[in-house]
């Protein structure tokens, strides 16, 4: 009877390496000693990556929850549905915008018949997931802790926490609170294709009118403000025109009072007038994009001016691909983990800048 053949084993030194185990020694021994993680490099890593390993963490759990919820109530309102029949669908209708992103509660539309729509509704949940389109004259608020994003007739829009707007198909109604603009549209941005069509803002008794804009509207019974940062406005109000054009790096804002008092004068671009925006920031799309587009995109929701070292340095963004998902980070709180990936550096020590230099220019 022949016994199966052990297999054979490698023959191990009294140390217990295996002759395997002593090349790969010999090989590091003759590397010699590893050089270590520069400074600077290790105290970026160490650093972005433990203010955004707790927030990506905080806020993909929310996410879940919202999507958990909203699928249930979905499933609910189809459930009412059946239960009832009969029941009458609503006509399909031309839609004048989109819902793109929204954070928190309270939201509440209203269709054009005057059918109040708040999210505490089945038929509300059904049609206030993001990508629903809306119909024209649809009148929108948000809640004391909600904001909404919409792409409205191929621009950007998005509502600040405590706003009623009315989406009329030949302007946006303003009826309190904030509005931004943004009138170039994802896709188009960076490169040389068209605008959106010309929207008009009203509020109160007066009309703001844009040109190739980055520009937000508050108000109030107190004043009208309107600050814009990249392009030009203009306000007409009570037969007079107010005009205003941003520079680089510098924003300008028209505020008039209700005693009919008009203040024009330079703002910031970025800061704590602006950084509602990002809340309802629309997602950026990272996997195998340019670390270029992704600058670019960061600069414009940041409201900061991107300058790069030089030609080499634009070169290398534009050449390095990036992979993987922000999530729901918004685009000041992503740029740190994602440069951290590359070869590039950014500094924000210049105010209003952003300031892009190779990793390697660092570490001579």
């Amino acid at each position: 009877m022949k016994h199966p053949v052990e297999p054979e084993l490698p023959i191990r030194d009294p140390a217990g390496e295996s002759p395997a185990d002593e090349s790969v020694a010999r090989a590091i021994r003759a590397a010699g000693k590893r050089q270590p993680l520069p400074t600077s490099t290790r105290e970026i890593w160490v650093g972005v990556f433990g203010r955004g390993l707790e927030q990506v963490i905080q806020r993909r759990r929310q996410r879940r929850w919202r999507m958990a919820a909203a699928a249930c109530a979905v499933m609910l309102a189809g459930l009412m549905l059946l239960w009832q029949p009969g029941t009458p669908t609503a006509p399909e209708q031309g839609s004048i915008a989109r819902i793109v992103a929204r954070q928190g509660e309270g939201l509440v539309l209203t269709s054009a018949s005057g059918r109040s729509m708040s999210n505490s509704t089945s038929i509300a949940t059904k049609d206030l997931v993001e990508g629903a389109g809306l119909p024209p004259d649809t009148y929108l608020a948000t809640g004391a802790d909600s904001y909404v994003a919409l792409e409205y007739r191929g621009a950007s829009l998005r509502l600040n926490q405590k706003t009623q707007v009315r989406l009329a198909a030949d302007r946006l109604e303003l009826q309190g609170g904030e509005l931004y603009i943004d009138t170039r549209p994802e896709g188009h941005r960076w490169g040389d294709g068209p605008e959106t069509a010309p929207i008009i803002v009203s509020a109160g008794n007066a009309e703001i009118r844009h040109r190739g804009t980055q520009f937000r509207v508050s108000f109030d019974r107190r004043r009208l403000v309107t600050s814009v940062r990249e392009g030009a406005i203009v306000v007409r109000t009570e037969g007079r025109d107010y005009s205003a054009e941003a520079a680089p790096g510098v924003a300008r804002e028209i505020s008039i009072a209700n005693t009919g008092a008009v203040r024009i004068k330079d703002r910031a671009t970025s800061g704590d007038d602006w950084d509602w925006i990002l809340a309802v920031s629309p997602a950026f799309r990272l996997e195998n994009s340019s670390a270029l587009e992704f600058l670019r995109w960061t600069a414009s929701e940041t409201g900061l001016r991107l300058h790069f070292d030089d030609q080499r340095t634009r070169q290398v963004a534009a050449e390095t691909r990036l992979h993987g998902d922000i999530g729901d980070l918004d685009a000041g709180t992503a740029l740190d983990l994602v440069m951290a990936t590359t070869t590039l550096v950014v500094n924000r020590g210049e105010p209003g800048a952003l300031k892009v230099s190779l990793l390697s220019d660092h570490l001579h």
